[in-house]
């Protein structure tokens, strides 16, 4: 089986909290950090944003476009987002191969980075996708 990406413009999946959802709108500006990139920086566009919430985590899903035409950004990176609009919305992702621990009470979780002597980083969990 052969799967193909198309990593030009990239999709970055971020969960908004559902106190933040209001602030955002189709075509806001976005930029996207990427901590393994040196935290280089990319501007992007909101192109989707979610309807419904996820009842787990109560965040919202929305999609930034962001051109990649160096194929720099590579799919299952890690990044932190931020949304502009009258208020700012910040958003971190992090792909579910990297959460070492989720205790469902408090809601947070603990992220490594790749090897066992990675950076760890403890924060609420938002919605986790398997994809």
């Amino acid at each position: 089986m052969i799967s193909v990406l198309d990593l030009n413009p990239v999709k970055v999946r971020v969960a908004i909290p559902e106190a933040e959802i209001g602030k955002v709108r189709e075509g806001a500006r976005a930029t996207v950090a990427i901590p393994s990139l040196d935290g280089r920086k990319f501007e992007g566009t909101v192109e989707v944003v979610g309807v419904a919430s996820d009842p787990a985590s109560r965040t919202y899903t929305a999609k930034i476009a962001v051109q990649n035409p160096q194929r720099l950004l590579r799919a299952g990176m890690v990044s932190e987002a931020r949304i502009y609009s009258s208020s700012m919305v910040n958003a971190i992702t992090v792909p579910a191969t990297r959460l070492s621990a989720i205790r469902k009470a408090s809601r947070t979780c603990t992220c490594m980075s790749q090897g066992s002597s990675g950076v760890r980083a403890t924060g609420r969990c938002g919605r986790v996708n398997q994809q």
